[in-house]
């Protein structure tokens, strides 16, 4: 709230909304940057963080954009202070202070990913993920205090004397002594929160996963009944006149029906978690299957946070970063019916280090490379990781041959995912193994794949693998006539495009339709990759001569 207005930030749109306070109209639409995140005003600005370009804009009281400043690679939460922008680099594991007149910027390096940000005139205040929250001296800037709190916490509030933070995967608020950063309190508030403001005498908080906001007490700490606002809280604003709640959409309001995509892309290989290594099977197997952790299901920066999927938290790691152990939830099963057993965890990691195409980036594990043939054509060798990725009932354990801190990020991917006893060794191409996720393959061919709700799934964690909202999913692959695609969501036949137009069509799409067009984000990177043992790749000068022919400020225009 500010310049008697308030701001909301689209990401999806790439656009600031400003809002009249007084009736709630929409007075004027800004755009910025790709993916705005985080909004701060100080007297004579709103800044907004743009996550996917890295930069942060200057807005003026009137609406215009007059400045924009490099801040990291996907800037997040945003606090004006001491004459400094503090600004959360999620991807880049820091704090930046921006002098927001030169645009120089200096880093904080942060033991985690940093999303929310709370300036006070003793210091600024990070909510860190997996677990933590610190305290950097603005004059330094350098980390003076760190102290653990919940479990994936997102925003941060300093208010009523203390610091607030919301933990969004595990419901609650813990209350900080500033001075001291001792835990005063951790209160249980709902599902989900992930946002923080006082406003009119409380700390209101936003339940993503509730379709509510609550307010604390600050007296008291006592919380309030929920107040629904049908729809997912998203973010929240206030001042001493009352609340204002950033509402995105409920999957009880959308739940059903069929969703129907084409894409440009010929139809996938392989449908084998542990032979797919690609972005777009990899959309497909997110929905169908887990791993131990995923990343959360959001757009934006905070969908590179870790979250607990199939394990039940966040790994115990040793000191030497030699050993992790991960909790295992309780009653999760298969699409078949069978139960998602311990061992299927070594399972399938033993599986994609036998078929070899990402069984490198498990090395670290004691004994994979044994495992990994010397030749892809070769059979595949015996493989037994018993004694490095020890099970039990209520815990996975892998135990490593050199320190690997990438390891939990690899775990989230499909290559790790379990699978049940009797799967085979070989590629199963097409045919899907059993699902854990909300969805199920039922349907392939040579251009469609078609999935249907999994009857065995019940939602444990809204945060790594959400309900979904319809009930039938339909991919057409091989549609690469953009006009025809095009008649299609003309004539209802298709309702989302999966693809990246040429500039001249994206430019008539602009033109003719611009309330059409979702900018998505990917966190990928497209290349071409060559045999450098075949000719005439294998002659070093050619290679020399490639690098050279490249005009590589050409290909990132």
């Amino acid at each position: 709230v500010g310049f008697g207005s308030l701001w909301v930030a689209q990401p999806d749109r790439g656009v600031v909304t400003r809002l009249d306070l007084d009736d709630g109209s929409v007075s004027d639409t800004i755009p910025v940057g790709n993916a705005p995140a985080g909004v701060a005003i100080d007297e004579e600005s709103v800044w907004v963080t743009n996550a996917v370009d890295g930069t942060v804009d200057r807005i003026t009281e009137s609406g215009e954009v007059t400045q924009t400043i490099p801040a990291g690679s996907a800037p997040n939460g945003i606090a004006v202070g001491d004459g400094f922008l503090w600004i959360a680099d999620s991807n880049g594991a820091a704090l930046l202070r921006v002098d927001p007149s030169s645009g120089d910027a200096e880093t904080v390096p942060l033991a985690g990913l940093p999303s929310g940000v709370a300036f006070t005139p003793d210091g600024v205040w990070v909510s860190i993920a997996p677990d933590s929250v610190a305290r950097i001296d603005p004059a330094g800037p350098e980390v003076v205090l760190t102290q653990r709190v919940g479990n994936g916490p997102t925003a941060v509030a300093a208010a009523f004397g203390s610091i607030w933070v919301a933990n969004h995967l595990d419901g609650t608020v813990t209350r900080l002594e500033p001075s001291t950063g001792d835990i005063e309190a951790s209160i249980e508030v709902g599902r989900g929160p992930n946002a923080l403001v006082p406003a009119a005498g409380s700390l209101w908080v936003a339940n993503e996963f509730d379709d509510a906001v609550v307010s604390i007490d600050p007296g008291t700490n006592d919380v309030s009944e929920p107040v629904p606002v049908g729809g997912a809280a998203a973010s929240l604003a206030g001042d001493d006149e009352g609340l204002w709640v950033a509402v995105g959409a409920s999957a009880t309001q959308h739940r059903g029906g069929t969703l129907r995509l084409s894409s440009p892309l010929p139809t996938p290989k392989s449908l084998d978690p542990a032979v797919a290594y690609d972005t777009d099977v990899w959309r497909i197997l997110t929905i169908t299957n887990d791993g131990l952790l995923a990343y959360r299901k959001v757009g934006g920066p905070d969908g590179a946070m870790l979250v607990p999927d199939l394990a039940s938290a966040l790994p115990d790691v040793s000191a030497d970063g030699l050993t992790y152990r991960f909790p295992l939830r309780e009653g999760i099963r298969y699409s078949n019916g069978e139960p998602v057993r311990p061992e299927d965890f070594r399972r399938g990691i033993e599986r994609t280090l036998g078929l070899h195409v990402a069984g490198s980036l498990l090395s670290a594990i004691e004994g994979a490379e044994a495992c990994i043939p010397v030749d892809p054509e070769a059979p595949t060798p015996d493989c037994d990781l018993q004694d490095s990725i020890v099970v039990d009932e209520e815990a996975v354990t892998f135990h490593l041959a050199t320190p690997d801190p990438e390891l939990p990020l690899k775990l989230a991917m499909p290559f790790a995912f379990p699978v049940p006893a009797g799967t085979p060794t070989e590629d199963q191409g097409m045919e899907p193994v059993p699902a854990t996720g909300p969805y199920v393959v039922v349907e392939t061919s040579t251009k469609f794949i078609e999935l249907v709700r999994n009857p065995e799934f019940r939602e444990w964690s809204a945060a790594a693998q959400p309900d979904g909202f319809v009930d039938t999913i339909s991919l057409r692959f091989g549609e690469k006539n953009l006009a025809a695609a095009f008649d299609g969501l003309e004539g209802e036949d298709v309702d989302v495009m999966l693809d990246t137009p040429t500039p001249e069509d994206l430019a008539t799409l602009r033109s003719e339709h611009p309330d059409r067009i979702v900018y998505w984000p990917g966190a990928f990177t497209l290349f071409v990759g060559f045999d450098v043992q075949k000719p005439p790749f294998d002659d070093e000068r050619v290679r020399q001569a490639l690098n050279y022919a490249i005009d590589r400020q050409h290909v990132v225009d």
